[in-house]
């Protein structure tokens, strides 16, 4: 690969899932977000094998069932960090959890039962409890070990490879680094499809593998927006409702699920039964008193009782889900695209839209103008720009960034993330001969903000200001106007990473220019003598007298 970069996670900082994630590129954020969820599952996987904490299970079923998801959805853009042989380790703890998850709910529906059955039909209850939580135990333990251990191979390895990736920074394919936001917003809304589809197929209390298919299809879309939901217009209401949606058809699925348990436990009662009658007979005991003993002992007046009770309960989770959600399908979509525009319009946002003027000299700027020193280098490539910046304040305040540029021109593409001081140390070195040093001034305006950069390693000054529009209409404020001689957005000469890449200073063409239109318009004055240039410093003369070197100076190479 030519013109690559690693990007790796700072040693020792944790997932922070903010606001800003969204601006990120896709690939990067969706790594940042899938070692968040790797994280708390590997938290969850500790608490397992505690007798004391009975919710251990259930909450590293949810935690490893986050993390597929996210997995699978954003599947495209971590296939290079996530193994197959780890997916399929992960799938096999995920797995091996649902017997355990099944006996839990069971359980705790069988106890609130208790109350309303009659002393003979507890008789049933009891022991149908006593089954299910020798199954339990057994189903637990089979989580902590051959669970654990799978979920633990797959950790190793995706732990390895979800903290980097390596970008392609100079291919001729015209692919520009995708925002996150702009990718979410097309995921949510394909889940929003499938969701409304599957929820449009179940008419009838029978379709049980239709309603458990739409609610697999609501849970997967629900984790998919919750990792982020909380920054974006009805995130955090849209993902409440679907784990509503969740909760109902989840008891319509238990309660299929638990009858056929039901079904498996009568039969092995009455099995049981059978057995006992024909040992009696087989021991010459009275058949007429093994019959009354053994109906004493009969707990199929039980589990008749209860799958009479669970028949009613799941004909009420039917009744809701019909109508809360059942053909809700396009009210869904609606919203979940209402969250999906908003998305996309934050990732219009991370579109540059700037004019660049091109400066006689620096102007007498206002008095709430705002002063740092940058120094800024570009890794190689041709397609992609990556910038490296070091921004230093007048109060010696030093921050780091790192940025994406896809484009020239009036529009452009710009993802910026700030970065550590060891990571902007580990990449400065690959900038070497691609660097340039200026002195930002910057002025707040009613409307607009202007940054004017007053090049330290060159004869050459410049004004940006960013536009909402392409086709805005930019009105020069006056302690501006005099000191431009035209607008060059656009044009190459003057794009910053033009000027680092080698060259200290412009092009011959465009001096040439400049003096040319300077002849015509007459003007004999020099920029140092121009009438609205300050000649007082915004910097403390201490750093002024520094102005024919770098903004800030490179350790000693090794």
């Amino acid at each position: 690969m030519i013109g690559g970069a690693d990007e790796r996670r700072p040693p020792g900082t944790s997932m922070h899932i903010s606001s800003e994630l969204l601006d990120q590129p896709v690939e990067r954020a969706a790594r940042i977000v899938a070692l968040d969820l790797l994280d708390k599952a590997m938290t969850a996987r500790q608490r397992l094998g505690d007798p004391s904490d009975s919710d251990a299970v259930h909450d590293f079923r949810v935690a490893v069932r986050r993390l597929r998801s996210w997995l699978r959805g954003l599947g495209p853009w971590l296939e290079d960090s996530t193994p197959k042989k780890a997916v399929r380790r992960l799938a096999k703890a995920a797995r091996l959890t649902g017997d355990a998850r099944d006996a839990e709910v069971h359980l705790t529906w069988l106890h609130a039962q208790r109350s309303a059955l009659s002393v003979r039909q507890r008789r049933g209850l009891s022991w149908l409890v006593e089954q299910i939580e020798t199954d339990k135990r057994h189903d637990e333990h089979t989580v902590t070990t051959k669970g654990g251990r799978a979920f633990d191979r797959a950790a190793t390895a995706l732990s390895r490879k979800l903290p980097s990736y390596r970008a392609h920074l100079d291919s001729d394919d015209g692919e520009t680094p995708r925002p996150f936001a702009a990718v979410m917003a097309e995921l949510l809304r394909d889940h929003a499809t499938t969701l409304s589809r599957r929820l449009a197929r179940v008419e009838a209390f029978e379709d049980e593998k239709g309603a458990h298919a739409a609610r697999i299809a609501g849970k997967r879309l629900r984790y998919l927006l919750e990792p982020f939901a909380k920054h974006v217009d009805g995130g955090t209401e849209l993902v409440d409702d679907l784990a509503r949606m969740q909760d109902t058809l989840g008891d319509w699925h238990d309660v299929h699920v638990f009858s056929a348990a039901i079904v498996r436990a009568s039969e092995s009662a009455a099995a049981a039964e059978g057995r006992r009658l024909s040992e009696a007979v087989v021991e010459g005991k009275d058949m007429a008193r093994a019959l009354r003993a053994d109906r004493g002992r009969d707990v199929r007046l039980g589990l008749l009782a209860l799958a009479g009770r669970l028949h009613e309960r799941g004909q009420e989770a039917f009744v809701d889900a019909k109508s809360k959600w059942l053909g809700e399908g396009d009210p869904f979509v609606a919203r979940v695209d209402g969250v999906a525009q908003s998305l996309a319009a934050r990732a219009g946002r991370s579109t540059e839209i700037e004019r660049k003027y091109l400066l006689r000299g620096l102007p007498m700027l206002p008095d709430n103008a705002t002063v740092s020193e940058i120094e800024q280098g570009y890794v190689p490539g041709t397609r992609v720009l990556e910038r490296l910046r070091r921004v230093r304040t007048a109060t010696d305040d030093t921050r780091y960034y790192r940025t994406i540029k896809v484009g020239d021109g009036l529009i452009r593409t710009e993802i910026e993330d700030e970065v550590d001081a060891e990571l902007f140390d580990r990449m400065w070195p690959v900038t070497e001969g691609r660097r340039i040093s200026k002195r930002r001034y910057v002025v707040k305006g009613p409307a607009r903000t202007w940054e004017i950069d007053e090049f330290l390693d060159r004869d050459l000054v410049l004004a940006e200001v960013e536009l909402t529009n392409a086709d805005d209409t930019v009105a020069l404020p006056d302690w501006l106007a005099s000191a431009v001689v035209q607008d060059v957005t656009g044009e190459i000469e003057y794009a910053n990473a033009t000027l680092a890449s080698g060259d200290r200073g412009v092009t011959e063409e465009a001096k040439e220019e400049l003096d040319e239109k300077e002849r015509r318009q007459g003007d004999g004055d020099s920029p140092a003598d121009h009438p609205r240039i300050t000649k007082e410093p915004l910097v403390p003369p201490r750093r002024r007298r520094r102005r024919e070197q770098p903004a800030v100076e490179e350790s000693p190479a090794t």
